[in-house]
């Protein structure tokens, strides 16, 4: 999923440490991530992933076929 996203143009950090979601989502806010795709067990079985807007502090349920098409429509209005 990371190298598609790659290809697509969109910068992308990968992190599999072994932290709450919450010291995660802190990282993420370190790095200045306007966005945040959240991959957990219940996301991965609905086919769907969560993705987080950093700044307005909003989270949508997508599906995974849409979201380099999201993304773009995020980013690229």
């Amino acid at each position: 999923m990371a190298e598609n996203l790659r290809e697509a143009n969109f910068k992308v950090e990968v992190l599999y440490e072994e932290k709450s979601l919450k010291a995660l989502l802190r990282e993420a806010d370190k790095l200045s991530s306007k966005k945040v795709l959240i991959l957990g067990e219940n996301e991965i079985k609905e086919g769907k992933i969560l993705l987080k807007d950093m700044l307005r502090g909003t989270q949508e349920k997508i599906s995974l076929e849409n979201l380099i098409s999201k993304l773009k429509e995020e980013f690229f209005y």
